[in-house]
């Protein structure tokens, strides 16, 4: 397995949480920026686990309205397994809540949040969180085309197979991906939100050379902080597990070349003000 590169934690974007809005850096016409999370895995408030006590949903809102606010979030995505991998059916009802308020663009649909099957993620949809899931074939959509700037940022979600799931449908990565591109034959930057092992990853890579730009969430081992790495100019990346950092994506779009990416880590820290709209939310439950 390809060892992550070591990241790097933007901890100055701590203290652009306290900025004036027009000090911090604007948005360019040549560039989207990503702001990713995955692997949530059912928290709702931070372990305060050493050695990074950081996550939490209401922090984390308050950090990705700030990046919103300041124009440095144009794309918000979750690559998925934001539910618990077990079942705590109260817990995780509050965490799609929260998802809602925190406003995702897109959220792939994961293993662990398969547990309950399709009616408890049909429930889910109705706070209008936007899944899609391209080769485990169900209600949602099978991919989503972000148009903005001039520019289309395509959005495909995978998951590894699963067995007895009522109401689904499992299809290999592989001809879901070729389904998706026979369909979207424009785009400028193809984004998969993955589910899948390291290997199944490298395979799609090597299946269609030049078509992919970012896989996230690429099955490697857990980072607490966060890491990236490229396989054949593809880049791979993780956001860190239970929130504790949101990835950060800076896509360079260049004349007839392919992207150039910015990647950065930014911690969800407790020594900020927590969401309130969030923090009364877990308060009554």
């Amino acid at each position: 397995m390809i060892g992550l590169i070591k990241n790097k934690i933007s901890i100055v974007c701590i203290l652009l949480l306290a900025l004036p809005l027009n000090l911090l850096p604007g948005p360019k016409d040549n560039q989207i920026i990503l702001i990713f999370s995955g692997d949530n895995n059912g928290l709702v408030e931070s372990c305060n686990c050493p050695p990074e006590p950081w996550g939490g949903l209401a922090y984390r809102k308050t950090v990705i309205d700030s990046l919103k606010r300041s124009g440095q979030c144009d794309i918000l995505a979750d690559y998925g397994n934001f539910l618990s991998s077990y079942k705590q059916e109260k817990s995780d009802l509050l965490v799609g809540r929260i998802y809602s308020l925190i406003e995702y663009d897109v959220v792939n649909t994961g293993k662990n949040d398969f547990l309950y099957g399709i009616e408890f993620l049909r429930k889910l949809r109705d706070y209008n969180i936007p899944f899609i899931s391209s080769n485990i074939i169900t209600v949602f959509p099978e991919s989503k085309n972000i148009k903005m700037k001039g520019k289309k940022v395509l959005f495909a979600g995978l998951c590894g197979k699963l067995k007895n799931i009522p109401g689904s449908k499992f299809t290999s990565p592989v001809s879901a991906l070729r389904k998706i591109l026979r369909k979207e034959k424009e785009y400028d930057c193809l984004v998969i939100l993955s589910g899948l092992s390291e290997d199944e990853n490298r395979n799609l890579v090597d299946k269609f050379p030049g078509k992919i730009n970012i896989i996230l969430g690429c099955g490697s081992e857990e980072s607490i902080r966060g890491g990236y790495r490229y396989y054949k100019k593809v880049l791979f990346a993780v956001a860190g597990t239970e929130g504790r950092t949101l990835g950060k994506i800076e896509i360079k779009f260049r004349i007839k070349r392919d992207p150039e990416y910015d990647i950065s880590f930014i911690p969800v820290p407790l020594n900020i003000e927590p969401d309130p709209d969030v923090e009364k939310l877990i308060k009554s439950e």
